[in-house]
């Protein structure tokens, strides 16, 4: 997966930092539109971040049909290592 969000957008960790105004010019090394030759370019790698989002609850809610309207909420117990699903009213 890390390999493959760093093809799908190779130059977008070479740009110029996001929200800066273009007034003040970019910085030695970063343009808007480079394209690397490799994904070791080391700009590319220091600018690069990996997140990883670990939720302890999550919902879903169906509004598909009005009267079978649900909501869903998957729990995870952390001493457990499970998720439990309770179905609520919208």
């Amino acid at each position: 997966m890390l390999l493959l969000l760093t093809i799908a957008i190779p130059g977008s960790f070479k740009s110029p930092p996001p929200g800066r105004p273009v007034d003040e010019g970019c910085p030695p090394g970063l343009e808007v539109g480079l394209e690397l030759d490799d994904v070791h370019d080391p700009v590319a790698r220091r600018n690069f971040r990996v997140v990883v989002i670990c939720p302890l609850e999550v919902e879903r809610t169906d509004l598909s049909d009005p009267k079978t309207a649900r909501r869903t909420l998957y729990a995870f117990d952390e001493r457990e290592g499970t998720w439990s699903e309770t179905v609520l009213w919208p």
